[in-house]
């Protein structure tokens, strides 16, 4: 057998390697826990999932994740909807992108825990995940968005121009086709960024009735069983709120060819 045909025949069982390694790391996660032999340092997995259907059947727990997915989605949006505005206005008008260009840098480079800080300082613990989760998505979509816009080609625009198409005929034959990649890339990136940002704001604000904040009484209190059900959560949760984006945007995408 070839090292071609072995690669083939491999990459049709892709789909077994997930589950599969996610079995393995809790494997070594249990071995660890069983070696350390401290629940307080390391509580194995049977533990946290114990906890985590403690946890679950209380009606705190779906009201404080309620509350927590309300306030970063909300922010989320915003931080979309401002991104796409910038960058169309960025893109008409030339000037404006060298005005925009700074403060985008700035939302770029400066560490999430800055952002929380100064901004902490002018609103209360319970906007401050919206604002973070805005903050953080803005010049994701800005940047890809506004690479989609530019990467129209020129001799597409003449020929909408001799056409005399209208703008929603060049929304939907040149633009959308060449900013939706682009977008959908940009998208899909920064709503896992939203939300990890977006708790981290609630742990340092010690939002109320916020995930985050029991994260932190969890460690202040040192439940760590509590610590662990409620990461596990979290990332569950960061993984729902991604299949469900690739979903709405795969059913835009065949909703817009059928238009």
């Amino acid at each position: 057998m070839t090292s071609t045909t072995f690669l083939n025949k491999l990459s049709k069982h892709t789909k077994l390697f997930v589950p599969l390694s996610i079995v393995i790391w809790v494997m070594i996660w249990h071995i660890a826990s069983v070696s350390i032999e401290q629940s307080l340092l390391l509580p194995s997995p049977v533990e946290v999932l114990k906890r985590m259907l403690s946890l679950i059947r209380s009606e705190s727990f779906w009201q404080t994740s309620a509350m927590s997915l309300w306030r970063i989605l909300f922010g989320f949006i915003w931080g979309v909807l401002f991104g796409v505005i910038l960058s169309v206005l960025s893109h008409i008008i030339y000037p404006l992108r060298i005005f925009f260009s700074p403060l985008i840098s700035v939302l770029r480079a400066t560490p999430v825990a800055s952002f929380i800080i100064l901004v902490w300082s002018f609103t209360g613990s319970e906007r401050l995940p919206l604002f973070i989760s805005a903050i953080m998505v803005l010049p994701i979509i800005y940047t890809n968005v506004l690479s989609g816009l530019d990467g129209v080609r020129g001799e597409l625009k003449e020929v909408a121009k001799v056409y005399d198409l209208s703008f929603k005929d060049k929304l939907k034959v040149l633009y959308l086709p060449e900013t939706m990649p682009y977008f959908t890339a940009a998208l899909t990136a920064s709503i896992g960024l939203a939300w990890k940002a977006g708790i981290a704001a609630e742990v340092l604000a010690y939002t109320a009735n916020s995930i985050g904040r029991e994260l932190y009484r969890a460690k202040a209190t040192l439940e760590i069983t509590d610590l662990f059900a409620w990461t596990v959560w979290i990332i569950l949760l960061s993984i729902t709120l991604e299949f469900i984006a690739k979903q709405l945007l795969k059913l835009f995408k065949r909703r817009r060819k059928n238009v």
